[in-house]
């Protein structure tokens, strides 16, 4: 945000001081701007920027580095699709100023979209859309045009500049803030992927991803209810609903009223523990297979290959061999050993 802000010949210490932020709270490796002092930053420098567009402009400055360890995960995923996942579910340790969540369709176009608890300003979900496409441009290497945005905000004066930055169909005064992108254009494979790097990120920061943030998140709750029925091996709609306080139709309804479809939510879900369980060699493919509720090999490993572009046994060979987890895995009887 403040490098935007310098961008457009803003003095960074002025407008610290202005928002009631110490720059050591900036500093802090593990810290958090309390989401009320980032949004009056936010307020403070569009207003002074001059520029109508500031929020756009923002979103297409954006870079992997200016969102930490979530710009990490991002650049060490196999994929477009998983990285865009990685920058959904890292953005919490960084950040609770804005919510978001990542889903692939079961047909069509992939999705990724903010859903903030309330309506988001104008200038945030303009700089929340762009940063998501610039983003997937600065990952591949290749100007990603997206099937569709769709933004809550009236059309603005400033069109031709929209088009310019999204260069695809744009639909405003839509009832979601969100980007669409082709599922090919998700399955790209990334040349920077590198599983060792994403696997110390999984590790270090697992801790952080344990707490839902403190204004709460329904997606964190929908994940740990999904998580508790693939313990139980049934995760049909119908027994995740009552997790959650609703019958299967009210779920339904909620995620259709954000855009979003059940399977595709539980297949990033699946597709994140997957690649976790992948990591371990003592559990074999077939083992891991059944514990994310699917009925046969063949299908996990169809599943894993649109998620990553990669076959199961692929991707285990490239990630580096989880001693620590291993050695506790073969200190647990087996189901067999156990009588189970």
């Amino acid at each position: 945000m403040l490098s935007s802000a310098e961008r457009v010949a803003l003095d960074r210490e002025a407008l610290l001081t202005r928002a009631g932020l110490d720059p050591e709270e900036l500093e802090a490796p593990d810290g958090q701007i309390p989401q009320e002092r980032h949004l009056a930053l936010w307020r403070l420098i569009c207003a002074r920027s001059q520029d109508p567009c500031f929020g756009l402009h923002h979103g297409e400055w954006m870079t992997l580095g200016r969102i930490g360890v979530a710009g990490y995960a991002a650049w060490s995923s196999p994929t477009l699709g998983a990285a865009l996942s990685s920058v959904d579910r890292y953005s919490r340790v960084v950040t609770e100023f804005l919510e978001s969540c990542y889903c692939r369709r079961q047909a069509g176009a992939g999705m990724v979209m903010t859903l903030p608890s309330c309506r988001l300003s104008d200038d945030m979900a303009d700089a929340a859309v762009a940063s998501d496409v610039s983003l997937a441009r600065c990952l591949t290497g290749r100007h990603i045009r997206p099937r569709e945005v769709w933004l809550q905000r009236r059309q603005p004066p400033q069109r031709t500049e929209y088009e310019r930055i999204f260069d695809c169909p744009i639909l405003f005064d839509h009832q979601h803030n969100a980007v669409l992108f082709e599922s090919e254009a998700l399955d790209l494979p990334l040349p920077s992927a590198d599983p060792l790097l994403l696997t110390y990120i999984d590790r270090a920061f697992s801790a952080n991803l344990a707490l839902p943030p403190s204004h709460g998140v329904p997606y964190v709750e929908f994940e740990s209810a999904v998580l508790e029925q693939l313990a139980q091996g049934d995760v049909r709609i119908e027994q995740v609903a009552p997790r959650l306080g609703m019958s299967a139709r009210t779920l339904q309804r909620r995620l259709k009223d954000r855009g979003l479809e059940y399977q595709g939510l539980l297949d990033t879900i699946r597709q994140r523990l997957a690649m976790e369980l992948l990591g371990n060699r003592l559990i074999s493919i077939k083992e891991i297979c059944y514990r994310l509720g699917f009925s046969e090999p063949s299908a996990f490993r169809r599943a894993f290959k649109r998620w990553t572009g990669q076959s199961p046994s692929a991707y285990r060979l490239a990630r580096p061999v989880r001693l620590r987890s291993m050695i506790r895995a073969s200190a647990t009887p087996s189901t067999e050993q156990s009588g189970r």
